[in-house]
């Protein structure tokens, strides 16, 4: 049996939260090879010592995944990396649907309703193709040529311009992050310490945000609109912190004492 749309849209979610806790591991660790899990577990212990490619191909396997879903498929594995990553988003789509009512009532707004909905065993589906390798083997992140008829690259046109639009909030995070680590280090034992660093958050936690709006603007119209919104918001939040930099620096100037 196909998964509902409601099912699918939660397990959706789910992989794209996963996948982005993946690359933000990559991203903020600056130790390859010593990965942390985070907060929904998505790597895994015995990643310890694999490099970065490593985890890059691990994390495509949660956006693979997820774009089957999108385009109307259903998310078998191709391989050892999407089994995990299957199973990990299946058992975080069910701590959604049990936790986070008004996250389910959003994402499940405008599809059809069935009995059927969040049947798990549905979306384990025919289950992987076999695969003994462990993630030591550089066969464990290697999966099927997933190109179509009518795609370019593999990807569909709207796909492509997801994933252009993935990657741009990818980036604006990214450089949100960096911006807040500037102002923590800038303000660093003066006065204006405690107010940074709530800046500094509020900064980093408004892109990360936008960023997981982005991952679901294809949904439907308010989707879009609130993806829009988080970006907005973002960058407000980033501009407050450029204004309150100038005004410490003005204050700070003008109690200096004169000669």
């Amino acid at each position: 049996m196909p998964l509902t749309p409601r099912t699918a849209a939660v397990l959706g979610h789910s992989l794209s939260l996963l996948a982005d806790e993946v690359y933000d591991q990559i991203y903020r660790s600056g130790r390859p090879g010593g990965w942390v899990a985070g907060p929904l577990g998505a790597v895994l212990p015995c990643f310890a010592g694999q490099d970065e490619w490593f985890l890059r191909r691990y994390a495509r396997a949660f956006d693979d995944l997820n774009a089957d879903l999108e385009v109307g498929r259903h998310p078998t594995p191709t391989c050892t990396a999407e089994d995990v990553a299957l199973d990990l988003a299946i058992q975080d789509a069910e701590r959604i649907h049990h936790d986070e009512a008004e996250l389910v009532t959003d994402l499940e707004s405008e599809l059809p309703g069935s009995r059927y909905d969040y049947d798990w065993g549905t979306a384990r589906g025919r289950g992987p193709v076999p695969c003994a390798r462990r993630p030591s083997s550089p066969g464990w992140c290697c999966w099927a040529d997933r190109r179509t008829s009518g795609t370019i690259g593999g990807m569909t046109i709207d796909e492509e311009q997801r994933r252009r639009f993935r990657r741009k909030a990818s980036r604006e995070m990214l450089e949100a992050d960096v911006y807040a680590g500037t102002l923590v280090d800038m303000f660093r034992s003066t006065r204006h310490e405690a107010e940074a660093g709530k800046l500094a958050q509020r900064v980093a936690d408004s892109a990360v945000d936008a960023l997981l709006f982005q991952r679901g603007a294809h949904r439907n119209e308010r989707a879009a609109e609130r993806a829009e919104e988080a970006r907005h918001a973002a960058k407000i939040e980033r501009q407050q912190a450029e204004e309150a930099v100038e005004r410490w620096f003005a204050e700070d100037k003008a109690q200096k004492p004169t000669r």
